[in-house]
Formats: structure tokens, sequence, C-alpha cells
């Protein structure tokens, strides 16, 4: 994703949260990767399944807070 490729990022993202259906982190990342892309209802849903599976996420926590503005 560094290298603004988003697309590659996401489906990479995505393959590792069927690997890791259990991280909060790959949600998180998968989440960031779809808000970058400017797909917010799917970045939302990624931030809540990553607050779910990690309660401490701050990160989440306040891009969620963002995109239910």
């Amino acid at each position: 994703m560094h290298k603004n490729k988003v697309n590659d990022a996401i489906t990479v993202f995505e393959f590792n949260t069927l690997l890791f259906p259990g991280s909060g982190n790959v949600f998180d990342s998968l989440g960031e990767a779809y808000y970058k892309q400017g797909d917010k209802q799917r970045s939302l849903f990624s931030y809540k399944r990553s607050l779910e599976l990690d309660p401490a996420n701050d990160n989440a926590k306040n891009i969620i807070a963002e995109l239910q503005k």
C-alpha cells in the first residue's frame, strides 16, 4: 500500500482475512486499504470487525467514529 498499489493491497488483505479470521490486525489493514480506495462502506465493515476482535484497537474506534459522521 505504501507504493499506492491499493487494489493489490486489498487483494492481499482480503486473502489474509481468510487465512487469519481471528486477527483484528488484518481487518484493520483491510479497512485502511478500503478507506484509501474511498470505499467507506467496506472500510467501516472491516474496522467494525477489527474492533470486535480487538476491543482495545483505538485506531478502529477513531475511524469508525469518523466514518459514521
